[in-house]
């Protein structure tokens, strides 16, 4: 392999195996989807309807790839889930440094013997690789992501049930590299997607030297090892040494977001552009531009690392370059040679100073020069040396200060890190958990680490200690003890019994005598990381939640830690004296782990031991207790220990248990009996039977509360009979007349400061869909806070209620009495007279004046019972009561994050009734709406977005886009469309684009932009679809269909990739679309086919023919109309 590279050079293609060190593979990325899908407004709920149960995304979706494949569709249909996926990567590819094989990789590129690099991951180690040994960017070009990039976050990745790409400027890129012979380097590619090894590799394996690198690489081109090892053979037998040892370039370029310091990380030049600058950067940079030498100290957490790369950031913007040792604190006379080499200007940033030698550091000091600077960063104050010195409270008053300037900012960011952060019910606001922790925090570390839940930062941490394997058993001891003892802690001797228990010579505990000074020095190392404290005679880590991080860290190692920790857990599990509440928290974290689930679940969850669980969770008293020990079952059924025999002891007491259930029961029974359900659906069925529909709305009725109301509603639907149940019927009488409304309405009007709609959204749609007559009393109960939270705070007041557009409030709204949009949409079909010249327009004005969400899959129309149809008089009824002129003033300056379930709710609303919105749309000021456009645009400064006075002469509205979602709920109204177009008119001279979502609503304002040289591109259909886009082309048509034709043409390149490589969920509406484009200029779909390349498009088209229908006809029949190559395989398609 060496020789052929050194003769030839090399291209390389990268799979997903160079990055298996620190990502997540295809198999682990679910996790990734279940937050996402968790993080989405009414996402999840979808998520319910389509898989037809109920549960959590992970508790539905789970590691099976056909379950999974219902959440990647999710992803497709719901942008805002494919966005928070690539997002939420992103993120994780942002705390990730490079492998050896990425550095060696980009070694290979910057010497000329990797000439271009074909990755088929979406991670940026190979970019930062490059940068940090080279101080600049990837040369452009060389590298080409197919997949997608997580640089570019906001752009459709390709997901992975999805088949593999090689686009065409791959292919234009390596015809450049036909002149000679190069080597095919394939590295942790599996080459499992056929399309990517018919296309790309098999070519270049017929002409070129190939060698796959990869652990389980065989035949004769395989080469058996980690990419790790091979690169870093070949970079030692091409490559001259470094010749900057022990040291890498610094560079700025590349920033990542506040929410790596909010998390405690250690923080890097990465993190300058998001931190705030402490006052000691800029005496520190002028220092060093005096006297080329200076130092910075202050204790551990002060943010002294960040404010030493703010000081060189200064030096950096004036021409010096800057290093850091590779290894922070670790340096000796070669890396001092090294840096005494360098060309200069540089500047040395000594991270961790205090562990050098003193020599090294008097060394240091010794070659500083004019080209050659040098700042050290300690925890130990240098006298005499320059030094500055961080004070810890001052620093951190500084941090509050910022976070509370830039509130707008840190709220999300602080809820993305701890789900109790944030507005709603059972949330604490963000800005109280700043003051929280200013008040309780002394320095900048401890400051982030209560503001965000500092378990976050310990990771890094966990990987030191466990490199000790008595710290890490003592560790694991004290959280197992903490956890079980439910926060109290354990004394020294019970933790030192606990790691004897595993390892009898951990601390020379034979025969029960405790080594006191191997057992102390353990403990000083756990507390010099601030892993442990000890409070009165009580070991603990400083937060349950870092308990429950370094549990499940430790006992998920495939080391002897691993096997004690795991060990330790049981011995606790099987102790009878301890609380199930606390065995329930150990459970839980455990069973998040798959690995611990699934490989070592013997280890520490034996047969004997689920015997002592079941039978210790079943002997529970009432109230929490046994909500907590149904929730430890139901962990227990989620590892799959429950064998029939065990369910059967389960059930036994489930009957027992259900005529009793109250609210704090609620949550976990109901949980409980899911898990039943999908186990054992005759058991689960005797469970339904067991309690009568009556017996069931009494309780619910009586001991209901509205905290608990979301797991009634949970509990409701699991024992209701299936909808298509033919005792469905008689159930909902039966429950409808023995609820005691006066009892229900009574909990449901009980309200505090804390009451949020979350808590009775769920419940009324669940009981729209049972009982719609107690729906209508349940809405009656909550319609005065309801009327309190819209009419004071819309945008909060949405989330929850936008759930109802999705579930069975949304066909309710459709059946009020009232104009909503479906009676809007049939008179916006007949605003255009012009007669009918064709089948399509006809076909479009069909479906806009028709579309009706009550019609059944027979063509038929669902007939509802009078009490939905007086759940739908009664719903419009509680709407109207609200002052909506109110609720839409009280939109007016709320920040973008605010309004993400705006949209949901109010085409609700819209569906309801028209009016409505009509009346919002009425009370949204348009300097509002600038304001909203402002912020997000890059002309924006620095205290924000401009005053609205004179701001629209100084910074015209040039785009729409942030507020798209706003404009197009207005135009749902009369009055509100006409405001909604009132505002883009006024607007219209400084619009140089349009949003595709709002052409159908206003497709004359479209077309203007487009006649003033504005961009309106059709939508890209990857993942959606073409019936969108056929809509917005018929409209646009209607109205100036010499503009329709430039949108087309402005649109080509956002199409071209459906064409080319449709997956099925691409194709739907193609035959339409194709038919309406072509009535516009058939000149366009001509030239769009007749680039795609013949060779990638023949087996994606074949593969759509039959899993796509007409629309895949529809698109070879158009394709076989045209000359050239792709017309050829049109036909040989047809013919076959």
């Amino acid at each position: 392999m060496t020789a052929d590279m050194r003769s030839f050079d090399s291209v390389a293609v990268v799979g997903a195996g160079m990055s298996a060190f620190a990502y997540p593979m295809t198999m682990q990325l679910p996790a990734l989807l279940w937050q996402a899908i968790g993080e989405v407004e009414g996402a999840a709920q979808e998520l319910e309807r389509r898989a037809g149960r109920s549960g959590t995304p992970k508790e539905i979706l789970g590691t099976d790839p056909e379950a999974v494949a219902l959440g990647w569709q999710l992803a497709r249909d719901i942008p805002a889930v494919r966005l928070a996926f690539q997002r939420a990567f992103a993120n994780l590819d942002a705390g990730r440094d490079p492998s050896p094989a990425h550095r060696e990789l980009a070694r290979l590129i910057h010497e000329g013997k990797v000439q271009f690099v074909i990755s088929y991951n979406w991670d940026s180690c190979l970019e930062r690789a490059y940068q940090d040994i080279y101080g600049i960017p990837l040369p452009k070009g060389l590298l080409i992501k197919p997949h997608g990039d997580v640089l570019v976050p906001d752009q459709p990745w390709t997901l992975p049930d999805e088949d593999g790409l090689v686009p065409q400027a791959v292919l234009d890129r390596l015809i450049q590299f036909d002149d000679r012979p190069r080597t095919l380097l394939v590295l942790g590619y599996s080459g499992s997607d056929p399309f990517v090894v018919e296309t790309l590799l098999r070519p270049l394996q017929n002409k070129w030297p190939v060698y796959k690198i990869g652990p389980s690489a065989s035949g004769a081109d395989g080469v058996p090892t980690t990419a790790d090892y091979a690169l870093a053979e070949v970079a030692h037998r091409l490559l001259v040494p470094a010749r900057s040892p022990g040291w890498r370039f610094v560079v700025f370029g590349r920033s990542r977001g506040f929410e790596a310091a909010l998390r405690g990380e250690r923080l890097r030049p990465v993190d300058v552009d998001a931190c705030p600058e402490l006052p000691y950067a800029q005496t520190l940079a002028q220092r060093l531009a005096a006297s080329r030498f200076a130092t910075l100290s202050g204790g551990s957490g002060t943010g002294k690392s960040v404010t030493a790369f703010h000081a060189a950031r200064r030096l950096n913007h004036v021409g010096w370059a800057v290093v850091e040792l590779t290894r922070a604190g670790v340096a000796g006379a070669q890396e001092v040679q090294a840096f005494a080499a360098m060309p200069g200007p540089v500047l040395a940033v000594v991270d961790d100073a205090q562990a050098l030698d003193p020599d090294v550091v008097a060394d240091l000091q010794a070659v500083v020069d004019d080209r050659h600077a040098v700042l050290l960063v300690s925890t130990e104050r240098r006298e005499g040396h320059n030094d500055e010195t961080v004070s810890e409270v001052r620093a951190k008053g500084l941090i509050y200060e910022h976070c509370i300037d830039h509130l707008d900012e840190v709220e999300p960011l602080l809820a993305s890190l701890d789900d109790r952060v944030g507005p709603g019910m059972f949330r604490e606001s963000a800005r109280h958990r700043l003051q929280v922790a200013n008040a309780s925090a002394r320095d900048p570390w401890s400051f982030m680490f209560v503001a965000s839940g500092g378990e976050q930062r310990i990771a890094g941490i966990l990987d030191r200690i466990a490199e000790t394997p008595a710290a890490a058993l003592l560790l694991g001891a004290v959280a197992v003890g903490q956890m079980t003892s439910l926060d109290a802690g354990v004394t020294r001797e019970q933790a030192a019994l606990d790691v004897a228990r595993v390892t009898a010579d951990a601390f020379g505990a034979a025969d029960g005598i405790l080594d006191a000074e191997r057992f102390n020095s353990t403990v000083d190392i756990l507390q010099s990381e601030r892993l442990i404290r000890e409070n009165s005679g009580q070991l603990r880590t400083p937060h349950i939640r870092v308990a429950d991080r370094a549990l499940m860290d430790l006992a998920r190692r495939d080391n002897v830690v691993g096997v004690g920790v795991r060990a330790i857990v049981q011995s606790h599990l099987l102790n009878s004296d301890l609380p199930v509440r606390g065995k329930y928290w150990v459970l839980d974290s455990f069973t998040r782990s798959d690995s611990l689930r699934y490989r070592w679940r013997a280890e520490w969850l034996e047969d004997a031991t689920v015997d002592a669980l079941v039978a210790q969770c079943l002997a529970v008293g009432t109230g929490a207790d046994r909500s907590v020990a149904a929730q430890l079952l139901s962990e227990l059924a989620f590892a799959g220990v429950l064998d029939r025999q065990r369910w059967e002891a389960i059930v036994a007491r489930l009957v027992v248990w259900l005529p009793d259930v109250d609210a704090a029961e609620v949550f976990g029974i109901r949980r409980l009996i899911s898990h039943l359900r999908g186990a054992h659906r005759d058991l689960y069925g005797s469970v339904r039977k067991s309690l009568a529909p009556g017996d069931l709305a009494a309780l619910f009725s009586t001991r209901g509360s509205r905290p608990s109301g979301p797991g009634w509603a949970d509990l409701l639907r699991e024992l209701a009979p299936d909808h298509d149940a033919d005792e469905r019927p008689a159930w909902g009488e039966a429950f409808a007349e023995n609820i005691d409304v006066g009892a229900m309405q009574g909990w449901l009007a009980r309200t505090s400061s804390e009451s949020h709609n979350d808590e009775i959204a769920d419940l009324i749609d669940t009981l729209a869909n049972l009982a719609p007559a107690v729906a209508s009393q349940a809405l009656l109960a909550c319609s005065p806070h309801l009327t309190s939270s819209i009419e004071s705070n819309l945008a909060d007041a949405s989330r929850g209620l936008g759930h109802w557009a999705f579930g069975s409030m949304g066909l309710v709204a459709h059946l009020a009495p009232a104009a909503g949009r479906l009676t809007l949409r049939r008179e916006r079909s007949q605003l255009h007279e012009v007669e009918f010249d064709d089948v399509v327009d006809a076909q479009f004005d069909d479906d806009l004046s028709e579309e009706d969400p009550l019609k059944n899959e027979h063509g038929g129309r669902w007939e509802p019972p009078q009490e939905f149809t007086d759940l739908a008089a009664v719903t419009l009824e509680v709407m109207r009561r609200i002052d909506w002129t109110a609720a839409g003033t009280s939109l007016n300056g709320r920040a973008r994050h605010e309004l993400e379930s705006l949209d949901l709710f109010l085409a609700w609303l819209a569906w309801l009734s028209s009016d409505f919105i009509d009346i919002i749309a009425e009370a949204i000021a348009f300097d509002w709406l600038d304001q909203l456009v402002w912020e997000s645009s890059d002309d924006s400064t620095e205290d924000g977005a401009p005053s609205p006075a004179d701001a629209f002469d100084t910074f015209p509205v040039t785009t729409v886009d942030p507020i798209s979602g706003i404009l197009a709920a207005m135009a749902q109204g009369r009055r509100g469309q006409e405001r909604a177009r009132i505002y883009l008119s006024d607007r219209l001279a400084t619009l140089k684009s349009f949003p595709f979502v709002l052409i159908d609503e206003f497709p004359d304002v479209a077309v203007a932009v487009v006649r003033a040289g504005g961009s309106v591109r059709l939508d890209s259909p990857r993942g959606g679809g073409w019936e969108s886009n056929a809509r917005a082309l018929h409209v646009l048509r209607r109205v100036d269909s010499q503009a329709a034709d430039r949108v087309l043409a402005q649109s080509e390149a956002n199409l071209l990739a459906a064409l080319q490589a449709p997956q099925p969920h691409d194709m739907r509406g193609l035959a339409r679309a194709i038919a309406i484009a072509d009535r516009v200029n058939e000149e366009h779909f001509n030239r769009m086919l007749s680039v795609l390349d013949a060779s990638e498009c023949e087996p994606i088209w074949r593969q759509r023919l039959d899993d796509a229908g007409d629309d895949a006809r529809a698109l070879v029949e158009r394709a076989a109309g045209i000359d050239g190559p792709v017309a050829e395989v049109a036909h040989r398609l047809l013919g076959s």
